[in-house]
């Protein structure tokens, strides 16, 4: 599978509970299936360490720029994503498949979610929400 960000391979990388992700070889970016990132969020929701820490790996400085490509493609359906902000922290930008509904995150955001500080506020202010072109 071909990053829909950088064009780089994707490689599979195992999580919890049997799940998997795909992990960017080039900009560490992580395309995630909807199941896999609904537990991620249980397991953070009930604070549990899990190997799923160690899945985002990539460097967040590098994840802020490929954040900043705004039209992609999901490496799976082939349809346009649509741009999406998290609920709780909206200065998290992520792309999420409408036909499959898997999710992109550019390097450091998944461990982004997990973790809300007094800087994310700052920053939910300063970056706002997600804005779809539609």
């Amino acid at each position: 599978m071909k990053c829909p960000k950088c064009d780089s391979q994707m490689t599979e990388v195992a999580a919890d509970y049997g799940r998997t992700v795909e992990r960017c070889d080039g900009c560490g970016g992580l395309f995630v299936n909807r199941t896999a990132l609904d537990r991620f969020e249980r397991n953070w929701l009930f604070g549990r360490k899990s190997s799923s820490d160690s899945v985002d790996s990539g460097d967040p400085k590098v994840g802020e720029q490929y954040d900043k490509i705004r039209e992609i493609d999901c490496p799976v359906c082939g349809v346009r994503m649509e741009k999406i902000s998290d609920h709780h922290q909206p200065h998290i930008w992520l792309e999420e498949c409408p036909k499959c509904h898997a999710v992109f995150f550019d390097a450091g955001e998944l461990t982004d979610l997990r973790y809300e500080t007094f800087a994310d506020w700052i920053r939910d202010f300063l970056k706002g929400r997600q804005k779809s072109s539609g």
